[in-house]
C-alpha cells in the first residue's frame, strides 16, 4: 500500500519537503543546545539536572524521529523506513537520500534539479576530502 495520491499532473504524499526537513535538523538540535546551556546556568538542585536533561534528550530524539518519518511519508515511503536508520552504510543512502529527494521519489525515483545539484556537491566534497587525505598521507 502507498501512501501517495497522484490527481494527474503531480504526486501528493504529505509529510514535510525537503527546506523544512533541513531547517528541522538544524534548529532541534541547537534548540538542544541552547536549552542545556540554560539548564547549566539555572540555580537548580542537583537532583533535579538529570531529570532535566534526560528530557531534554528524550524530546529531541522523539522529534528528530518524527521529522525522520515525515520525511519518509513525504519521498512515498512507509514510516517503517525509520528503521533502516540504524542499519550501519544503509542509514547514509537513507540520510543523504532524506536530504535530496523530491516529493514522491518512490513512485517516479527521479532526482529534480536541486536535488542533482546537491548530488554534485556532496560528490565534489567527497572528492576533495579523498585528495585532501591522500596529500596528508602523503606529505606526512
Amino acid at each position: 500500500m502507498h501512501n501517495w495520491l497522484d490527481d494527474g499532473n503531480e504526486i501528493r504524499c504529505g509529510g514535510i519537503g525537503r527546506v523544512k526537513y533541513f531547517l528541522l535538523q538544524i534548529s532541534l538540535p541547537l534548540a538542544f543546545g541552547l536549552g542545556l546551556f540554560a539548564l547549566e546556568s539555572m540555580s537548580v538542585p542537583i537532583n533535579y539536572l538529570q531529570t532535566i536533561g534526560s528530557i531534554l534528550i528524550f524530546g529531541l530524539f522523539a522529534s528528530l524521529i518524527w521529522a525522520n518519518v515525515q520525511r519518509f511519508k513525504n519521498m512515498g515511503y512507509h514510516w517503517c523506513f525509520i528503521f533502516t536508520l540504524f542499519i550501519p552504510l544503509i542509514n547514509l543512502y537513507y540520510l543523504v537520500l532524506l536530504s535530496i529527494a523530491p516529493e514522491g521519489y518512490e513512485v517516479h525515483e527521479k532526482l529534480d534539479r536541486p536535488a542533482k545539484i546537491v548530488v554534485g556537491f556532496f560528490l565534489v566534497m567527497f572528492i576533495l576530502s579523498v585528495v585532501v587525505y591522500a596529500l596528508t598521507v602523503a606529505l606526512s
